[in-house]
Order: C-alpha cells, then structure tokens, then sequence
C-alpha cells in the first residue's frame, strides 16, 4: 500500500489558517486586556477614593484624594487619632495631669475651665506625639471675653478694614500686634493653637504663624474649632467652616515649612503663660497616617490638571472645597494621541481688553492645579472657559472615540 503525504499547497493552506487564527486570538486577548486594564484601574482609582471617605467617617476627620495626572498617581491621605481628652472625671487616666482650672458642664458630659483660676493641663511628651508630616487639632471651647473694641487708625479704621478685609491682619506684623491671644493647645517649638482677644484664631507651625478675620469664634457659646497642617498649607476652621487666613510675618516673610520641627516640650491644653479665658472639652490630636498610593500604567490617562478631592468629617464632598460633584474621567490614551492636545483650539485665550488672542502654548501644564495653573500664565490671557468646560471639551471632541470610564462623585461623597 502507498503512502500519499501532503503537497506544498496544502501546508501553505494550513499554515495560513493556524496564522489567521493565531492573529485573531492575538487580537481579541490584546482587545480583552485593555478593556480588563482600564476596568481594573478604574476600580483602584474608587478603591482610593472609598477608603478616604470611609476614613472621614470612621474617624470624625477630614481626608483627601490627589489626582495627578502627570505622575499617573492617585493618592489618599488620612489623619488618625493620636491623642484625645474629654476630661470626664477628676483623674483621667489617659495620661493628663490637670494643673489648675476646675471641672465644669462641658460640650458632652464634663469639661475644664481656666477662667479666673488659670492652669493648664499636661499631656506628657509620647513619642506619638511627634507628628512631623502633618497634624489635625481639634477642640470645643466657650469663651467668655468681652468683645475687645479697637481704636481705629489711619492704617485700620473699620471702615478699611470692612473693605480690604483681614489681608490687613498680616501685612507683615506678629501675632502681638493684634492684642492678647491664649492657648487652646499647643507643643512648644512645634505646633500651637490660639485665640486671640478679638475672637480671632492663630494657627503656628514652627515660625510660621496664621490668622484669621477677627469674631471669628463669638463669646458666651460652645464653638467647634479645628487647625490643619498638611505638609502644604495650614487652614483654620470654625463651626466645620474654613475660614480665610493670613500670615503673620512681623516684617519678614516666612514659608510654611516642610515639616513640623521636633520637640521634647510637653503638648499642653491651655497655658501656664497664656491660660485659656474660659472652657475647654473634646480635645483631638490626629496625625497624618501612612497615604495610600495607586500608580496606573503609561498606557491610560486621567484627563486634565492635578486635583484633590477632599471629604469633611461625614465623607461628605467637602463644601469649602468644592461647589458640586467631582467627575474623574479615565481614558485610553497612548502618548501620541495625548500630545495632541493644541493650544489655541483646545483651550482658548482672552486678553483683558476682551480681544481674543490664541496663543500656541501646546500641552498645558497638568502637573499643577487649575488655580496654580491660571496663576502661571501671563496676566493678558484668561481661559475664556471653567475647568469642568475645557475637560468636557476635550473629552467629546479629542478623545470622543477613545475607550473611557467615568467616575463621579456627588455631594455626599457617594460614588457612581
């Protein structure tokens, strides 16, 4: 019996079919792995954001997200408690030594006041509370001061002042220059939290100090007051709303430092120096805790300037912050289609004068914010459009066919 074997014709056949499906199978697996791809970082990208807000309401503080499109990283940063009093009874066993004052009806149960006995309470020197990277001071106090009433001058009469605002409270002066102000917690050489006469607070960290606009925290009533160190920037809250504040320089400009300076003083409620002139209760220290970082891969984008999403002490968007939701927009983008980004068709320019100027800048700079951004170009240029239209532009015009996923974030700090 003969052998028939295959003729050439044949194999090319067959080989050409195993190539077909092995380019089909290529392709569809390449197909299947971007769409997993930009699913799954998306799903990291809420993972970040879920466990920030979840923070925020677990703890009582705020917390942030960062967008940085440019680093292709979105990071998380909490504050967790290093320290708490309450003052409830006479010893309190967590580590205080009260030193004068006397217990009275406080926010929640009992408190301590230091008016007219003056004293302080010592809460030791614990290594925990050396919180160098970032810190959050919170209390509840009730003042009993009489407004203070000012001489009006050249340099602030009430009329200037309701003008100009507290940008007058700092023009290169220290905290003495506005009256008296007393200790509502503070390290020596570290961090302090303070009240001044006028019903003004006075945030410092190291030998940068703050101020706010005076009456800030009225008398006769309990006032929730918080003070923020993030690394970056410290705010001052009252009543769980951020209030404006300056610097204070007295006659030199100081920058917010990098870090909180370290010490060996005790941390302190009230002051043997500078008692607090009236109530205390409900007093929180929070450092800043360990970030959580995701890093996305290089084929995959989030589109526009860098961002914080930040949520107040019920995971809520923060008000202070932003004026409705967030909308994070995750596209697939490879290098060149992202450098196609042009100037003057994509982000139009206006002077002053209202003529309309392009400008070919090319790519603009999405490493800063929006704000930071606006602040860098030149002074005759305005975006004639907000930074919610320009991303929205370019996401339906750009990249209107590029495969993308949309995360929101509504008021409430829910997630869609």
């Amino acid at each position: 019996m003969s052998r028939r074997g295959f003729t050439i014709l044949e194999l090319l056949v067959v080989i050409a079919l195993i190539a077909m499906l092995a380019g089909l199978s290529a392709s569809a697996f390449m197909s299947a792995r971007r769409n997993y791809g930009i699913a799954a970082t998306a799903a990291e990208v809420q993972a970040i954001l879920r466990a920030a807000r979840n923070t925020s309401i677990s703890s009582g503080s705020k917390s942030f997200v960062v967008i940085d499109p440019v680093k292709r990283e979105v990071w998380a940063q909490s504050f967790e408690t290093a320290g708490e009093w309450s003052f409830e009874s006479e010893d309190e066993g967590s580590g205080v030594r009260l030193l004068g004052g006397e217990h009275i009806e406080g926010r929640i149960g009992r408190g301590v006041s230091f008016r007219g006995t003056g004293g302080y309470a010592d809460c030791g020197n614990s290594p925990k509370f050396d919180l160098r990277a970032g810190i959050v001071l919170e209390a509840w106090i009730r003042h009993e001061m009489v407004p203070a009433v000012r001489e009006p001058t050249a340099k602030r009469s009430s009329r200037s002042k309701r003008k100009k605002g507290p940008k007058l409270l700092g023009a290169g002066k220290s905290a003495s220059d506005h009256g008296r102000s007393f200790v509502i917690i503070e390290r020596a050489d570290a961090f302090a939290f303070e009240l001044t006469e006028y019903g003004a607070l006075i945030g410092v960290v190291g030998d940068y100090e703050i101020i706010t606009e005076d009456d800030i925290v009225a008398p006769g009533r309990w006032v929730f007051v918080t003070m923020r160190y993030d690394g970056r920037k410290v705010t001052l809250s009252a009543d769980g709303v951020e209030r404006g504040a300056w610097p204070l320089g007295g006659g030199r400009r100081v920058e917010v430092p990098e870090e909180i300076p370290r010490s060996e003083a005790p941390v302190t409620i009230s002051s043997g120096d500078a008692p607090f002139p009236g109530a205390i209760d409900e007093v929180r220290i929070r450092g800043r805790a360990e970030k959580l970082v995701y890093q996305h891969g290089p084929e995959l984008r989030i589109l526009g300037w860098k961002r914080h999403v930040h949520f107040d002490r019920r995971g809520h968007l923060d008000a202070s912050q932003h004026d409705g939701k967030v909308r994070i927009v995750l596209v697939e983008l490879d290098d060149d289609q992202y450098q196609r980004i042009d100037g003057p068709e994509d982000v139009k320019k206006t002077s002053k004068s209202g003529r309309r100027k392009d400008r070919s800048s090319g790519l603009p700079d999405f490493s800063l914010t929006f704000d930071d951004w606006l602040g860098s170009m030149s002074e005759d240029y305005w975006p004639e459009e907000t930074e919610a239209e320009i991303l929205w532009k370019l996401e339906n015009s750009r990249y209107r066919d590029v495969k993308k996923v949309v995360i929101e974030i509504d008021r409430l700090g829910v997630l869609q």
